[in-house]
């Protein structure tokens, strides 16, 4: 009797502990989303491009063509998020605000999805909620709340068609499929609750599966076809042309995967104990499909991590994936009476969470949110970049293109990423575009690290060697501000 009042109440008192720290981490979640809706925090080069496009879109050319003359375009993106912010952007007649407002509603999709499947496994409200902290307090969570990048919507759909396809029934099967589908429209990458479903019903129900293909297959091409209709083919020039322009091949998966996987994964606390939960199964033969996903989900982030140009937020459909995971392993020692497993799920999500909220980022931007509603010092993010520093019809060249967006002008590099990728191919405009620059034709140049032709991060990553050489000798440094490096033309008589 003694034990049982004994478990019951450390029962209670892990409820309380969990619920405390994953409420602190989501109120502060919720808190920093508020203060910074509408000023550039967590807004890099890359959520600038989303917002070129969505310009683009707006007015009257979705997927902007590689060269138009005086612009590069070049962009690997899929049109659902493009889609959905200029349409958000058209409502509110500006694009910082309204991305943030999608990127809001987009991860609350996302999240709110894996609590209540972390709930339904769990049969714990609580753990749940400290499950869906533990992704919210790292700096991935952070960023994808507020970063205005277009992942969170292709793993809530890919999260969603699994649900839908463990409810059962033919017609869900097919619903599935159409999110699936719309998935790949998202993100060209977002394969593994697609290739996942495939396995699943391949095994336990092939009459629903030929269902599931084809709703599958046929929303993602529709929707492809419109686009590629509505942008006269520029989406096509765009996507075949860059599709693998990171240079991804067997040789960079093997030399630059396992190191990218570990820095990509070093903040999910979470991922052991997913591996734990999936041997578990296995052990046990009861693998479901949220194990298979998250096998396949590994096996995806290793191949795409390959690509120089992929970075770590390709692992949040992971971090998801393994909070679920974890959730279903929780339940099975719920069923199993496994209080030694609950007791280091317990004090592992404990541990993640309060290190995370450290290390994450997270405690210090909700210090700062607090210190902004107070009125006191906190760190600016102004809505308008480098408002003090560029005038407004100045002619630039930047390599964020958030800088000339806000200006309402139209960026002459939409991604300097894929500038190189598309120079390489088109050496006549490469020159077209040195040319400029030795004319001096722009009045200012930013760009956010220091000009050095020497250095790797112009030479492979942005711009490229002949472009970067022509930067150097025709614009000086003018100042530091904001972060981005400011460069003015030298006098006519300097070399």
């Amino acid at each position: 009797m003694g034990d049982r009042i004994g478990g019951l109440w450390l029962q209670r008192a892990a409820d309380v502990f969990l619920a405390a720290l994953g409420g602190l981490v989501v109120i502060s979640s919720l808190l920093v989303a508020i203060v910074h809706v509408d000023d550039r925090f967590q807004i890099t080069q890359v959520s600038g491009v989303w917002m070129a496009l969505a310009q683009a879109a707006n007015r009257g050319m979705f997927y902007p063509p590689l060269f138009d003359g005086m612009h590069f375009g070049g962009t690997r993106y899929m049109p659902l998020q493009i889609a959905l912010d200029a349409g958000a952007a058209r409502l509110s007649g500006e694009y910082l605000v309204s991305a943030k407002i999608v990127s809001y509603a987009s991860a609350a999709v996302l999240f709110g999805l894996t609590f209540f499947i972390a709930r339904r496994l769990s049969r714990s409200w609580t753990l749940a909620l400290a499950l869906v902290g533990t992704i919210l307090a790292t700096s991935l969570g952070s960023e994808t709340v507020s970063a205005g990048r277009g992942d969170a919507l292709p793993a809530a759909l890919q999260l969603g068609a699994v649900a839908i396809v463990l409810a059962g029934s033919t017609p869900a099967i097919a619903l599935a499929g159409a999110l699936c589908g719309l998935a790949f429209v998202g993100k060209s990458s977002a394969l593994w609750g697609f290739i996942a479903i495939v396995l699943w019903l391949s095994r336990t129900s092939r009459r629903s599966l030929g269902a599931f293909l084809v709703s599958a297959i046929l929303s993602a091409f529709l929707v492809l076809l419109v686009v590629e209709a509505i942008s006269d083919g520029r989406m096509s020039d765009n996507l075949l042309a860059l599709s693998t322009s990171g240079d991804l091949s067997l040789n960079s998966v093997l030399t630059q995967s396992s190191d990218k996987f570990f820095d990509a994964t070093s903040n999910i606390v979470l991922v052991p104990l997913a591996i734990a939960s999936l041997l578990l199964a296995v052990h046990r033969r009861r693998v479901g499909l949220y194990q298979v996903s998250f096998v396949v989900a590994v096996v995806l982030l290793v191949l795409v991590l390959g690509d120089v140009g992929v970075v770590e937020n390709h692992a949040l459909d992971l971090a998801v994936l393994s909070a679920i995971l974890v959730a279903d392993l929780w339940g099975d020692a719920a069923n199993e009476g496994g209080q030694v497993v609950r007791l280091v799920v317990v004090v592992t999500v404990a541990w993640g969470l309060i290190g995370t909220y450290q290390t994450g980022g997270l405690r210090e931007n909700t210090l700062d949110a607090l210190r902004d509603i107070a009125g006191s010092n906190a760190p600016s993010y102004p809505a308008r970049p480098l408002a003090g520093a560029l005038g407004d019809h100045e002619t630039i060249l930047a390599e964020d293109p958030t800088i000339e967006v806000s200006r309402g002008q139209t960026p002459v590099v939409l991604d300097a990423f894929m500038l190189l990728r598309v120079l390489r191919g088109h050496p006549e405009w490469q020159a077209r575009l040195v040319r400029r620059i030795d004319s001096r034709a722009f009045t200012a140049v930013v760009l956010t690290e220091r000009l050095d032709p020497s250095d790797p991060w112009f030479r492979t990553i942005r711009f490229g060697l002949p472009v970067a050489a022509a930067l150097a000798r025709n614009y000086r440094l003018r100042m530091v501000e904001e972060g981005y490096w400011i460069y003015s033309r030298r006098p006519s008589n300097s070399g």
